[in-house]
């Protein structure tokens, strides 16, 4: 390098020479800190996005304790089904013990009066609990309605002017996409919910009596759960496709009540009402 710069002096060469060496320290730390960026961008993109469910948990955080309390009240009522089967298979199991004409007819009585303080209890337990299911999924679900009523319009205030130039983003369609979007939402954060504890703990008592009392019978019933797993997964597929059609159908109606409502003004003084109702009806019957 020193030798490119012949009539320079000793201090020039000495100064172009650290000038080059700083120009090549500068291009490959900047090279290096490119390299780390774009490690870190595709560790970023390879990293797996939370689910939906953990998401919506994760948004209904401040209340955990009511969901902790729903899903205990969740888990009481699942168990109560198996110990009614229970209580229900001793009863028959008496009745077809008892010999007509025998002395045991105070006995007989004693224990189906047991058993039917048993399913007394049993009842009261249901009606608490489903109470208490119901009181604190629902303070859950409705808090988690209005912070994701709260964040979805802040979302859709920060889009541009162009996106609301769009067909399907009509303030009628955004405002019932903000009704019935959240309301699915805390559907699925409490009820739903819910009923899946209770679902889950239902098979798994059940499943523990049964093998208790016969492993044999029990395994023999354990093999039809795997189709009504496949039938119920169908179902619930099945339903979701109308859901999604009922959605937009819904969407596109919410405009037009919306902007027929706002442009009442407009559409009375040229007597327009009946063209909007057989737009309205027109998109309900899509």
């Amino acid at each position: 390098d020193i030798q490119q710069i012949p009539h320079a002096s000793g201090k020039d060469a000495y100064l172009a020479n650290n000038h080059k060496l700083s120009i090549r320290s500068h291009t490959s730390s900047r090279s290096g800190s490119i390299h780390n960026e774009t490690a870190a961008t595709t560790h970023r993109k390879q990293k797996k996005k939370p689910g939906y469910f953990s998401r919506v948990l994760s948004l209904n955080k401040p209340e955990g304790g009511y969901l902790i309390a729903g899903s205990i009240s969740a888990l009481i009522n699942g168990a109560s089904f198996p110990a009614c089967a229970l209580i229900l298979s001793h009863v028959i199991h008496t009745l077809l013990d008892f010999a007509p004409g025998s002395d045991s007819k105070d006995a007989l009585r004693d224990n189906v009066n047991s058993y039917c303080f048993g399913f007394l209890a049993i009842g009261a337990s249901c009606f608490v609990s489903t109470f208490f299911q119901t009181f604190f999924y629902g303070i859950a679900g409705e808090n988690l309605t209005v912070r994701m009523r709260r964040l979805a319009l802040k979302g859709i205030l920060k889009n541009p002017m162009a996106f609301f130039d769009k067909e399907q983003n009509k303030a009628g369609a955004l405002t019932t996409m903000l009704e019935t979007d959240a309301a699915n939402i805390k559907n699925m954060a409490g009820p739903t919910l819910g009923v899946a504890l209770q679902s889950i703990f239902c098979l798994v008592v059940g499943l523990a009596i049964a093998f208790y009392y016969s492993w044999r019978m029990s395994l023999v019933m354990l093999a039809m759960v795997p189709m009504f797993m496949v039938s119920g997964l169908a179902e619930a597929e099945f339903s979701k496709g109308f859901d999604g059609d009922t959605d937009e159908t819904f969407k596109a109606s919410g405009a037009i009540v919306s902007e027929g409502v706002t442009n009442i003004r407009t559409i009375y003084s040229f007597s327009a009402e009946s063209k909007v109702v057989k737009l309205y009806d027109d998109s309900l019957e899509k």
